[in-house]
């Protein structure tokens, strides 16, 4: 006599546990999974950000040790680097800083201990550990006139900013501040995609209960990730039949690339 496997499995536990029923994965994995092509493309867009920033001038000039990629880099990660010179081995350095001092008057930093620029640690009060315990450097702000001594090299350092900043004397870094415009622009190609598989009308279905919800809500996990992903229905509880949630007229596709 054959085996009777048959069984009924309790989907509302795992639901409540936030596992998907038919994937049996984390559902927000499977969520995640479906917004892959936007995360592809803006993949490929921070690549090319990062490329036109590396390379938008060539220092010259520069001590043995230093590149004009090296110095972008610093600048387009963290901001703001300072450059000095270090005896113990010979050679300069272009590196991130923090403040090791008071500021002055108009709130300048008076001394700076150099960072890690990758691979930094972190002590028990969140702050990132200096590069060398101790190694403090003192900025110079104005054009030096006088001819350079050995204490200018040992202890004074040059602070360089990727732009001007405010009333803070750090700045937000470039590859922060452009992840707004590559996450929207990121956008354009899966919408478009979106517009044509279905002219981008996401509408709602009508069920009759919590559990028919649930298996619509499985396929569409919400509206803007329908329409990045190319879905067309959302779950809606109500008398209607359907309802239109992308109203007005349908963009074409050009108009998508356009606006990207």
């Amino acid at each position: 006599m054959a085996k009777n496997n048959a069984k009924i499995v309790d989907v509302s536990t795992l639901i409540q546990a936030g596992i998907d029923p038919k994937t049996g994965l984390p559902r927000k994995v499977v969520e995640s999974c479906d917004a892959y092509l936007k995360e592809q493309i803006k993949q490929e867009i921070r690549k090319n950000d990062r490329q036109v920033a590396l390379n938008r001038y060539v220092w010259t000039g520069l001590p043995q040790g230093l590149t004009s990629d090296l110095i972008e880099r610093v600048l387009y990660y963290k901001g703001q680097g300072a450059f000095f010179y270090m005896e113990a081995d010979d050679k300069f350095y272009f590196l991130p800083y923090a403040l090791d001092g008071t500021i002055d008057v108009y709130g300048r930093y008076t001394g700076i201990t150099p960072l890690p620029f990758a691979g930094g640690t972190t002590s028990t009060d969140g702050k990132e550990k200096p590069w060398i315990d101790g190694l403090k450097f003192k900025p110079i702000y104005e054009p030096h006139i006088e001819e350079l001594t050995l204490d200018d090299y040992l202890h004074k350092c040059v602070l360089i900013k990727d732009y001007s900043h405010g009333i803070a004397q750090t700045i937000t870094p470039m590859c922060e501040l452009q992840e707004g415009i590559i996450d929207t622009i990121a956008e354009c190609i899966p919408f478009a995609n979106t517009a044509l598989a279905n002219g981008t009308g996401i509408a709602g279905m009508r069920v009759n209960n919590q559990d028919e919800q649930q298996n619509v809500q499985n396929a569409n996990a919400q509206t803007k990730n329908a329409a990045l992903t190319g879905k067309r229905y959302i779950p809606i509880v109500g008398n209607l039949d359907f309802q239109e949630l992308a109203p007005g007229s349908i963009a074409k596709v050009e108009e998508y690339l356009m606006a990207m």
